[in-house]
Order: structure tokens, then C-alpha cells, then sequence
């Protein structure tokens, strides 16, 4: 049994590490889509999908970032500052998986 278990630690170490590679793959689409000057219903819907997904896999300061800008945004504030903030984390990330 405890091999087993060991095992079982093993296989689901290794998916983990897959899906958190597949969304650093992901990140850079999301990085360049968020440069591009999406319209405003399309920029909440990015921000909101990073705010949900950085932490789960990882990168606290994306979510963090990403939640900071989409409160901007249904605010009607304004957002450059906290879209750059976004830019950098996803930058980190990016560098750090490399």
C-alpha cells in the first residue's frame, strides 16, 4: 500500500506540473492580448479569468493585479497604471518559467 501511495503522489505531482505548464504556455497569449488594446467588454472578461486562475496555479501577483484592474475597470477609473501592473506580473511569470 504505501508504494501505492507514492505512486498516486507521484502521477498527481505530475499532472499538476502539467496544467501549470499548459497555463504558462497560455500566459503569453493572455499577455499579448491584454498589450493589444482590447475593447473594454473584452479586457474585463481577460482580467477577470486572470484574476480567478493566478493564484490557483501559482502566481498570487497576477490575480492580485488582474482583480486591482477589473475593479478599475467596472469603476470607470482609470486604468493604464494597474493594466501595466497586470504587463509586469505576467512578465515575472513568464521569465521565471523560462
Amino acid at each position: 500500500a504505501p508504494q501505492n501511495d507514492w505512486q498516486g503522489r507521484a502521477s498527481l505531482f505530475s499532472t499538476l506540473a502539467e496544467l501549470k505548464a499548459r497555463y504558462v504556455e497560455r500566459l503569453a497569449d493572455r499577455r499579448a492580448e491584454l498589450a493589444s488594446g482590447l475593447p473594454r467588454d473584452q479586457l474585463i472578461v481577460l482580467v477577470h479569468n486572470l484574476a480567478g486562475s493566478g493564484a490557483t496555479y501559482g502566481y498570487a501577483a497576477i490575480s492580485d493585479c488582474a482583480l486591482a484592474l477589473e475593479d478599475a475597470l467596472h469603476a470607470g477609473q482609470p486604468a493604464e497604471t494597474l493594466t501595466q501592473d497586470l504587463l509586469n506580473a505576467l512578465d515575472t511569470a513568464l521569465n521565471l518559467n523560462s
